[in-house]
């Protein structure tokens, strides 16, 4: 993220262009860590607590899923991470090049 930043500064992008720029990683990153960890954490889920919930060969399991923590989980941690990515100053100090 920082050679982005800078290679911005450099070539003089307004602090909003980066603020956008460091806003969508941010928003990227942490969509595709929620959605790996639903998915991760849902086999594992299924997988453990099945054995556990059923009584007979034909028996079939019943998981209860929380949904509203699923759902604000799943959408509320990128949205948080990207309002926080927003408000954050993105300005680096010069960095001096030695010849």
């Amino acid at each position: 993220m920082l050679p982005e930043r800078a290679m911005m500064t450099a070539i003089g992008a307004p602090p909003r262009t980066v603020r956008m720029v460091v806003a969508g990683q941010a928003l990227y990153i942490s969509a595709l860590g929620a959605l790996v960890g639903l998915v991760a954490g849902t086999v594992t889920g299924v997988a453990l607590s099945r054995p556990m919930t059923t009584h007979g060969a034909g028996d079939l399991a019943t998981i209860a899923i929380p949904w509203p923590f699923v759902i604000a989980v799943v959408v509320g941690l990128p949205v948080l991470a990207t309002a926080a990515a927003l408000i954050t100053r993105t300005r680096l100090p010069l960095a001096r090049r030695l010849l």
